[in-house]
């Protein structure tokens, strides 16, 4: 059985592709591809992580996907695919996934964002989020996100060297077809994909805010005190209104200030050299390179 980890990381649409996946699991299994559910109705696998780093919890999660994998070969599978952007935090135990998948062929999978777009994801989510609610400016300390990814890919790559390790562009002009899904579809060996749903309003696109919204939450998270659930409701009601005025609030979360790009960019170079092994054949790195200018 050829086992795929898919693990982001995080702000590179892997909640899409997993709404896809479990969309379109049952026609996957029919292909060959199994995407099983670690709870009812869950779309990503961040049970079976959760599992793996909590103590007392280690050796029912290492029995339970076993037993997930016996499944999926008898019903005729030939791949196997977990994703969870929590594969990419401290905690996971990756030295220990060839034995949680002994007698199985394992390799990982991740995406590589622009930085300075990665940045500004990261901020935007944190500045809506109820929890974390940010109200300091995204060139603040400490950043949003490492959007160098120095504290993701070095360790995965330490145990998983290139041929088991692949690093695909969050870049759409080199997606198969345009599409991140088919995109998706390709790396993870299904040819074919005929049969399988694209889009679907059931699909959560974890759409973030405009630039210019963003900055009208992060201003009220520093003076007002909403509950979780009434800072939820604005937050949604923002979505909504960007939604219905789009000549008004185009789409995206805007430029970061151009210094900071500057510096999400000269970061992620430090480390490209080491990535580079790691990156799919054919992946054109430009975008990564340069800020823009203008």
């Amino acid at each position: 059985m050829r086992v795929i980890l898919h693990i982001g990381p995080h702000k590179t649409g892997t909640t899409a592709i997993q709404s896809f996946m479990h969309l379109n699991a049952p026609q996957l299994a029919r292909m060959g591809v199994a995407y099983p559910e670690w709870a009812p109705g869950e779309r990503n696998h961040h049970g079976f992580v959760h599992g793996l780093r909590t103590a007392g919890m280690f050796d029912a999660t290492v029995s339970r996907i076993r037993e997930m994998l016996e499944a999926a070969a008898s019903s005729g599978c030939g791949r196997f695919v977990l994703s969870s952007e929590m594969f990419v935090e401290h905690e996971v135990p990756i030295w220990a996934l060839d034995e949680v998948f002994a007698g199985h062929e394992v390799s990982v999978l991740a995406y590589i964002r622009r930085p300075d777009d990665l940045l500004a994801s990261a901020y935007a989510q944190l500045v809506s989020d109820g929890a974390s609610r940010r109200s300091a400016p995204v060139d603040a300390d400490p950043p949003p996100y490492d959007a160098s990814y120095s504290t993701v890919f070095p360790k995965w790559m330490q145990h998983f060297p290139p041929g088991r390790m692949a690093i695909a562009p969050f870049d759409p002009g080199q997606w198969a077809g345009g599409s991140l899904f088919l995109d998706f579809a390709g790396m993870i060996g299904v040819a074919a994909t005929a049969g399988l749903v694209l889009e679907d309003p059931r699909m959560d696109w974890n759409r973030r805010l405009p630039a210019v919204l963003v900055e009208v939450v992060r201003q009220s998270n520093a003076v007002l005190s909403l509950a979780p659930d009434a800072h939820d409701r604005w937050v949604h009601r923002l979505k909504a209104m960007a939604g219905g005025w789009p000549g008004i609030f185009p789409g995206g979360s805007g430029s970061l200030p151009p210094p900071l790009a500057r510096r999400c960019f000269e970061s992620l170079g430090e480390h490209l050299d080491s990535y580079r092994p790691h990156f799919r054949a054919g992946l054109d790195e430009s975008f990564l390179r340069c800020a823009p200018t203008g």
